[in-house]
């Protein structure tokens, strides 16, 4: 893509209960069944602080999720969620290759867009999903915490991946 596309189209979240959104995602218990995941209104406050998080979210994260090719357990490192300080070993991590990146064109006092980018070459992108044992009263089965880029490698893995994650869940051939 020679120049970077500006993207208008309107969205709206699908809000129920705590959740700013609830969006479909393969099961880690069955790769081809869906689940309903959510991003809780205090996470996507803290991911507003920056508009390209929000322009990720709504185009690569929202739409993309249900594409993830693998999929892993733990976190091999300490991460706290809420009072959970053993969220990392739970922690799940979907990751894919998306089409496109996208970034936020504007500022806040001005008309701002999601801008369609190539994505980075060489990078997959990751989803992190806390679990929850059973679906809670709004049909949702984990809160998504966070979502960002990361090296990748020729299966759209993150590079290192045994050592960045505690194991596999499962893949899906790419």
């Amino acid at each position: 893509m020679d120049e970077a596309e500006l993207i208008t189209d309107a969205f709206t979240p699908t809000r129920v209960g705590p959740y700013w959104d609830a969006i479909d995602a393969p099961s880690w218990i069955d790769k081809d069944a869906h689940i309903r995941l959510g991003v809780r209104n205090e996470s996507f406050q803290i991911a507003r602080r920056t508009g390209t998080s929000v322009a990720q979210y709504f185009h690569i994260v929202r739409f993309g999720l249900v594409r993830a090719v693998h999929l892993f357990r733990g976190m091999n490192r300490d991460m706290k969620v809420r009072d959970d300080m053993k969220a990392g070993e739970r922690v799940l991590a979907y990751v894919w290759r998306p089409e496109f990146d996208f970034e936020w064109v504007g500022g806040p006092n001005s008309r701002a867009f999601p801008r369609k980018l190539t994505p980075p070459p060489l990078l997959v992108f990751v989803v992190l999903v806390r679990p929850f044992d059973v679906p809670d009263q709004y049909g949702v089965s984990g809160s998504i915490l966070r979502w960002n880029w990361v090296d990748g490698d020729f299966r759209n893995a993150p590079i290192d991946h045994e050592d960045r994650y505690d194991k596999p869940v499962w893949s899906k051939n790419v």
